[in-house]
C-alpha cells in the first residue's frame, strides 16, 4: 500500500484523537507519513490527546531518516500552543528501558520547556488519562 498524503495522514490522526479512548499519538512524527504539524498539535490541545516523542526512532541504526527535523518542529509547535508532549524510550532491547537521550538533544534543539513533559509530572498526566 502507497503512503497517504499529508491531508489524509493528518485527518487519520485528528479523528483518533476525537476517540474517547486515545489517550497518546506515537510516532507522529515518521516522515514516511508526512502530516499538517500544526493541525495535529492544534488537534491534540483540543482533545487532550498526547504527542509521543519517541527515543528508539531517532537512534541511527534504524534507518529511518529526517525524523529528527520533524520533531523540532512538532517540539516548537507544541510549545507555541502550550501542549505536553511525552516521552517513550520504545525500548527494543533491554538496556534501552527508561533511555531518552536522543529525545533530550532533540528538546534542547527546540528549546523545549520542562514543564510541558508530562513524564516529569504525574498530576498532569492523572489529568490526560481521565479526558472525557
Amino acid at each position: 500500500m502507497e503512503p497517504l498524503s499529508a491531508e489524509e495522514n493528518t485527518a487519520a490522526l485528528c479523528n483518533a484523537m476525537e476517540n474517547e479512548f486515545i489517550k497518546i499519538i506515537g510516532h507522529p512524527g515518521d516522515p514516511r507519513y508526512p502530516i499538517d504539524i500544526m493541525q495535529v498539535v492544534s488537534a491534540s490541545k483540543q482533545t487532550g490527546t498526547l504527542l509521543e516523542l519517541n527515543n528508539a526512532s531517532f537512534n541511527p541504526a534504524n534507518g529511518r531518516k529526517g525524523g529528527e527535523d520533524i520533531a523540532i518542529e512538532m517540539l516548537k509547535e507544541c510549545k507555541r500552543q502550550n501542549v505536553p508532549v511525552i516521552l517513550g524510550s520504545d525500548a527494543h532491547y533491554h538496556t534501552y528501558i527508561g533511555d531518552f537521550g536522543y529525545c533530550e538533544k532533540l528538546l534542547a534543539a527546540a528549546n523545549f520547556p520542562e514543564e510541558l513533559i508530562i513524564n516529569n509530572d504525574i498530576d498532569l498526566w492523572s489529568k490526560i488519562v481521565s479526558k472525557n
